[in-house]
């Protein structure tokens, strides 16, 4: 079981909880979890890939350490990282690795996009605990001081009326409109297919709010429309 330590996307140091022992350099840590991840089986591939002049050729790879940085790498960017950002900075790391396998490191759009992925990694910052067992890397949980998740934010719980409700929201009209699209999302389809109507009543972080809507005349419009122009 290992935690790794991550500052700015570049990790920095690598601990053996049970052992005790941590590697802080960078030589160190790849060559210590190349030897952890080599006695599981981590970070091997057997694949064909498509060369830059077009042809194909088979390619086996071994990587256990570089694999090991990377689930971690994933997991604390996506507990630190904003979603359309990190979307973004996804398609740039394929650009990336193109980039690099034609050979294209000192090109200005390779150039650019390094500045892109640096600058997205600002906030990446944290500790990842993990395990590594035939092959597989598992994440057991994560930490860090620039994390975007918040648990009383995002926990939902029910009301007196049965609606969930996010004890947070009071304060966020967005994430108001966000809890009342989930509740009609899961509430809506059911009501207009056995009623043709939709009532629905609840409190937001102690907001009240009522909605109704009736689809039956609405249905009944669009049914006498369709048989018009028939």
């Amino acid at each position: 079981m290992n935690r790794k330590l991550c500052v700015t996307g570049v990790p920095v140091k690598v601990s053996h909880l049970k052992e005790g022992t941590f590697k802080d350099t960078p030589l160190e840590i790849f060559s210590y979890l190349n030897e952890v991840g080599g006695k599981h089986g981590v970070g091997r591939i057997d694949i064909v890939e498509n060369r830059f002049v077009g042809m194909k050729s088979r390619g086996i790879y071994e990587t256990p350490g570089g694999t090991i940085l990377y689930h971690a790498h994933l997991d604390i960017e996506a507990f630190t990282m904003d979603r359309e950002v990190r979307r973004i900075k996804q398609g740039l790391s394929i650009k990336f690795s193109e980039l690099l396998y034609n050979g294209f490191w000192y090109s200005p759009e390779c150039e650019f996009v390094r500045h892109c992925i640096v600058k997205s990694q600002e906030n990446v910052e944290g500790k990842v605990q993990l395990s590594v067992f035939k092959g597989q890397v598992y994440i057991l949980g994560r930490e860090s001081p620039k994390s975007l998740y918040n648990e009383e934010l995002v926990r939902l719980r029910a009301d007196q009326t049965g609606v969930p409700i996010c004890p947070g929201l009071s304060s966020c009209v967005s994430c108001a409109l966000m809890a009342l699209a989930a509740i009609l999302g899961e509430v809506a389809r059911f009501m207009l297919v056995r009623h043709g109507s939709i009532w629905l009543k609840g409190h937001v972080g102690g907001c009240h709010f009522v909605f109704h809507r009736d689809f039956k005349d609405e249905m009944n419009v669009q049914e006498k429309k369709k048989s018009e122009r028939m």
